[in-house]
């Protein structure tokens, strides 16, 4: 149950983070930054990632602290009311969050949305280990909190692996998409031919660029 109540305070501290990372990367474009702030919102989504992956490590260490212990501590039935107030709350959280994220094409709030769903199963398990504990199973609540951990971790692992490929301007587009420019290209008769179309997010946004071949006598 502390795994849970650990995880719950990282949830508020990254929310805090997400909140400013998705205003930053909604403003206009300066011109020390010709290209707009899109890349914060790429940032906010690391930080939040390297937040879960060390709070999901202490709490494995913790948990597997309290296995080693000769003792283990029954905690009270106001835990699994919490357990299960969680549950419901970041379930609601998860749908809430992924549907602005749609609305607003954001990465970041997409990531912290699935943190919410990773946070509702997490708390299922905290659940379980809870009513193992209180029914005379104690081991059952720290064997819980390495199970919830492994949830944090590859929840940040797979959050963090996705703003390094957006960092380090990994191909923005699927395939469908660059076909279909490719295929808008040809359609234009001025256009002789293309090159280098090339694709990267900032943010919110995908930018796309390339190199075009026209008549030369053309007024361009």
């Amino acid at each position: 149950m502390l795994a849970d109540s650990v995880h719950s305070f990282c949830d508020l501290a990254t929310d805090f983070v997400t909140l400013w990372s998705h205003t930053m990367a909604r403003k206009g474009w300066s011109v020390e930054h010709p290209y707009g702030f899109g890349k914060f919102e790429t940032i906010g989504a690391t930080i939040v990632s390297v937040v879960l992956i060390m709070s999901g490590v202490g709490i494995a260490s913790h948990s597997l602290e309290s296995i080693a212990s000769v003792e283990h501590t029954t905690p009270g039935q106001i835990a699994l009311v919490a357990a299960f107030s969680s549950i419901v709350i970041q379930e609601i959280l998860f749908r809430v969050t992924m549907a602005v994220a749609k609305k607003e094409h954001s990465a970041v709030l997409v990531a912290n949305a699935w943190h919410h769903r990773t946070d509702a199963v997490s708390s299922v398990v905290a659940f379980i280990g809870v009513l193992g504990s209180i029914l005379g199973w104690p081991l059952l609540d720290p064997v819980a909190g390495v199970i919830v951990a492994g949830f944090i971790i590859h929840s940040g692992y797979l959050i963090l692996l996705n703003s390094i490929k957006e960092l380090t301007d990994s191909q923005a587009i699927e395939q469908e998409t660059i076909e279909g420019i490719s295929t808008l290209l040809k359609s234009m008769p001025d256009v002789w031919g293309y090159h280098n179309l090339r694709s990267r997010k900032m943010g919110p946004y995908s930018l796309v660029d390339f190199h075009i071949s026209v008549d030369p006598v053309l007024t361009v």
